[in-house]
C-alpha cells in the first residue's frame, strides 16, 4: 500500500457494505450494531469514521419497520465518533439505548485529568481550552 492510499476496510464493514448492496438492508443492520459494539468500547476511531457513513446510507435505504432502528444506530455511531474524538470514555449500546435520558455526559481534562462535562469548551479547574469535535464527515 502506497503513502497515498486510504487504510484497507474491515472485512465486516465490507460484509455490510455488501449486503446493503445486495438489498439486504436487515443483515446490514445487524452488521453494522455488532461492528458498532465492538468498536464503541475500544475506542476505534478507524472503523466508528469508516462506519458512519454506511450507518448513514443504511438508514436511507431502510423501509418503514427497520428505519427507527437504523436511525438509533446512524446517532450511536456519531455520538460514538464525536465521544472518541472528544476524549469521552467509550460507550455502550446498551447504555446508549437503555440508557436514563438526561444522563450527564463526561470527559477528562488532558491538563489536570479533572472530569468535566462533555460540553464543556473550557475545564473549569485548569483553563484548558478544548479542541471542539470534529464533524462526522471531516
Amino acid at each position: 500500500m502506497s503513502a497515498g492510499d486510504a487504510p484497507e476496510e474491515p472485512r465486516d464493514i465490507r460484509r455490510a457494505r455488501r449486503a446493503l448492496e445486495q438489498g439486504h438492508v436487515e443483515s446490514a443492520l445487524g452488521l453494522a450494531w455488532r461492528i458498532a459494539g465492538r468498536a464503541a468500547p475500544r475506542g476505534d476511531e478507524a472503523t466508528l469514521g469508516l462506519l458512519a457513513p454506511l450507518a448513514g446510507e443504511i438508514e436511507r435505504q431502510a423501509d418503514d419497520g427497520s428505519r427507527a432502528e437504523a436511525a438509533r444506530l446512524n446517532v450511536f455511531v456519531s455520538r460514538c465518533l464525536d465521544d472518541v474524538r472528544a476524549g469521552v470514555p467509550h460507550s455502550s449500546p446498551f447504555s446508549f439505548v437503555f440508557g436514563r435520558p438526561g444522563e450527564v455526559r463526561l470527559k477528562t481534562c488532558p491538563e489536570c485529568a479533572e472530569t468535566v462535562r462533555r460540553e464543556a469548551r473550557v475545564c473549569r479547574y485548569c483553563g484548558h481550552r478544548f479542541e471542539p469535535p470534529l464533524a462526522a464527515g471531516s
